[in-house]
């Protein structure tokens, strides 16, 4: 299930709730190998030269660290909320 989901994730057809949970996925084993069997198959598709002339260059570091900040920018709003939760239940003790 969550393959698939993150498979429509990389063609741009998931909600914005639905991208929350590809991202948390991403950070699980699971999820980190189907990102590496990913790029490594999307790498491979790019080195056919037919199909490189029809598609333009996908730099694949750049997407890889772009979900990275991703992943971080939500683990860190997390942190962020559960720091403000537990401040807040300080002050009503």
């Amino acid at each position: 299930m969550k393959k698939e989901l993150a498979d429509r994730f990389f063609n741009n057809q998931v909600s914005t709730h639905d991208v929350s949970d590809v991202l948390q996925w991403f950070e699980t084993s699971e999820g980190r190998e189907y990102l590496n069997n990913r790029l490594d198959s999307d790498k491979y598709l790019m080195s056919k030269k037919e199909l490189a002339e029809l598609v333009t260059d996908v730099e694949s570091d750049k997407l890889y660290k772009s979900i990275q900040e991703k992943i971080r920018y939500r683990r860190d709003l997390k942190k962020k909320r559960w720091d403000w939760v537990s401040h807040m239940v300080k002050i009503a003790a």
